[in-house]
């Protein structure tokens, strides 16, 4: 497939343009998923966190994402709204346990604070990673249109149980 232009207009209604190589067509992708590292802000630089974030068609509002404990090996699922992860490319975001913001001294980079803690643990992150997944889920499904596809999702099932 040849490579191709894309406007996509997701982001507070803005236009952004991006290459993309071997476009799957949205009708046959179920999710996005993106690795991300993240930093203790406690720690500086010396230990990243190697998170994944996941956006599924199927829960359109919500993102995981997956968190690895140094200590225990386990991983902490963290979940949020999309609008956030939106949000937060911008200006700050979040009242609840996660916060995203873009960084006070890089613009290259995005702040987070996740409930993996009692009072919760502010990691800094690249922000192009969280901005090509956004605009990843914003192609899936684009923003405002999530509310008609778990109506259907809802009726589809209703269905189901009514047989």
């Amino acid at each position: 497939m040849q490579n191709l232009i894309l406007d996509i207009v997701c982001l507070a209604g803005r236009a952004v343009r991006r290459s993309i190589k071997n476009i799957v067509p949205s009708g046959y992708r179920v999710s996005v998923r993106k690795p991300i590292i993240l930093w203790e802000a406690a720690a500086g630089d010396q230990r990243p966190y190697f998170c994944l974030l996941i956006y599924r068609r199927s829960d359109p509002f919500a993102v995981t994402l997956l968190v690895p404990d140094h200590t225990t090996n386990k991983v902490t699922e963290v979940v949020f709204d999309r609008g956030l992860a939106i949000e937060g490319l911008d200006q700050p975001a979040g009242v609840g346990a996660v916060r995203i913001e873009p960084h006070l001294l890089d613009p290259l980079y995005s702040t987070y604070t996740l409930p993996l803690t009692p009072g919760g643990t502010e990691f800094f992150a690249e922000r192009a990673p969280l901005e090509d997944f956004v605009l990843d889920t914003c192609a899936l499904v684009p923003s405002g249109t999530e509310r008609p596809q778990v109506t259907a999702a809802l009726d589809r099932w209703l269905a189901g149980v009514a047989r």
